[in-house]
């Protein structure tokens, strides 16, 4: 809606545009949806904070995925969570939530000289993630990884510290 939206009227506001098609898709959450994408986007008007294709949480530059920013969108999908909602809106939330779990999953790698307990808590965590996304759907991150290679490579990081 809003790629076919905006080129018929390029200079009009797209956030106007961005709650429309939330309201729309995910009905009574949509306003928190619009505050959960506020809560990254806010940080990159700020000097220096830019975003990448590639970015990640190992990315020190990717300062929309500050702490503060993971917070606020979070609330905002608490709040969208807590809402009466059908099946169909409250899958796709939860589809959405796989994002804060991805970015606590980088955030959280046990790194060298972590403890039993904690590699052992952080695979809990990645498994519970990797069968969010494939409850959802998801087989690929992207292009090029498989939801099966990400589980992979953040098996051998926590385990080992170091990239396949």
């Amino acid at each position: 809606m809003v790629e076919c939206k905006a080129p018929l009227e390029p200079h009009q506001p797209v956030w106007p545009l961005i709650a429309e098609f939330c309201n729309a898709y995910y009905g009574d959450a949509g306003p928190d949806i619009v505050a959960y994408l506020h809560a990254f986007s806010a940080p990159l008007s700020q000097p220096g904070v830019e975003a990448r294709i590639n970015d990640t949480c190992f990315v020190k530059t990717a300062g929309y995925l500050s702490d503060d920013a993971v917070h606020a969108a979070d609330a905002a999908l608490t709040k969208a969570e807590a809402r009466p909602l059908d099946d169909i809106k409250r899958r796709r939330i939860r589809t959405v939530r796989l994002t804060l779990q991805e970015i606590d999953i980088e955030k959280s790698l046990p790194r060298q000289g972590a403890s039993d307990a904690e590699r052992t808590a952080y695979s809990a965590k990645l498994a519970a993630y990797i069968a969010d996304a494939k409850t959802a759907g998801i087989t690929y991150l992207n292009k090029t990884r498989t939801l099966d290679e990400y589980q992979k490579r953040f098996e051998l990081l926590a385990s080992t510290g170091q990239e396949p």
